[in-house]
């Protein structure tokens, strides 16, 4: 069975700046994705306003923390 790369090329005449901030908008991010890819944007918050987000500051950015923290281990160990 043989492998296939795609590769497409594509030099855009602006400064690197104004690239940057065109990627860097989650909303243009989600407009070049191709559809099969099924690329979405997850926004979330707790519910209860004010007490959500104390929640959030004392517990779950700190879970959050830890998921990525093991997911970046993980990468890094399978990469290597």
């Amino acid at each position: 069975m043989a492998d296939y790369i795609l590769q497409r090329t594509l030099t855009v005449p602006r400064p690197l700046a104004a690239v940057f901030d065109f990627f860097s908008q989650a909303g243009n991010l989600e407009t070049l994705t191709p559809p099969w890819l099924h690329f979405k944007i997850v926004r979330y918050a707790l519910p209860l306003g004010p007490l959500g987000r104390l929640v959030h500051r004392l517990q779950v950015a700190r879970d959050l923390a830890k998921i990525f923290e093991y997911r970046e281990h993980r990468v890094r160990a399978l990469l290597s």
